[in-house]
């Protein structure tokens, strides 16, 4: 998996999350040109639909990686207001703590690499001050653990609602003990 982020020129924040594993060679030359793409500066790279539509165009006319990469991405201004894009990526999860509900944002798209042509939408939520996000990798949820059991969404967004008031780093610690503990030192698929 590839995951990054960065602060843009006008203070908005940029995250990427690509699903680029089990794949060989092919998931580390594909992470690589994603890298290469997202640390290029381009003043038309700042916009999420249209970094995945850049990172498609390369991933499906390069010869050097031949896989399809699941991805997403999203800008968040100081408002609050995030935008997204995502190409069969996991969605953004939202949990609100003024009215205690998850949300799931996501748009449709292909996966990058595969298809030339394919394009990226985008969508726009506002996020209330408190909000909790998550973006996570497919095989958070679909990891089995030694009775063949998966982590659960519902444990997923237990521990993010109780989690209220903490910073992301103490958050992140608590999914990835949880999943840990869960997993029982298991690591299967």
């Amino acid at each position: 998996d590839y995951f990054d982020s960065m602060v843009l020129s006008d203070g908005r924040l940029l995250v990427f999350m690509s699903d680029s594993s089990y794949n060989g060679i092919d998931s580390a030359v594909a992470a690589l040109q994603l890298y290469g793409v997202l640390h290029t500066p381009s003043k038309y790279l700042t916009a999420p639909d249209r970094l995945l539509n850049t990172m498609n165009w390369l991933l499906a006319t390069s010869s050097l990686s031949t896989t399809g990469v699941p991805a997403f991405a999203l800008t968040c201004a100081k408002g609050g207001e995030i935008h997204y894009s995502s190409a069969s990526g996991n969605p953004l999860y939202l949990y609100n703590p003024r009215a205690g509900t998850f949300t799931s944002h996501g748009t449709k798209g292909s996966p990058l690499g595969v298809r030339k042509e394919a394009s990226y939408d985008t969508g726009t939520v506002r996020a209330v001050p408190g909000s909790i996000g998550i973006l996570h990798s497919a095989g958070l949820l679909k990891a089995r653990n030694g009775k063949g059991e998966t982590y659960t969404a519902d444990a997923l967004r237990g521990l993010i609602s109780a989690s209220r008031g903490d910073t992301p780093a103490v958050i992140t610690r608590k999914i990835y003990e949880d999943y840990r503990s869960f997993m029982g030192g298991s690591q299967e698929e």
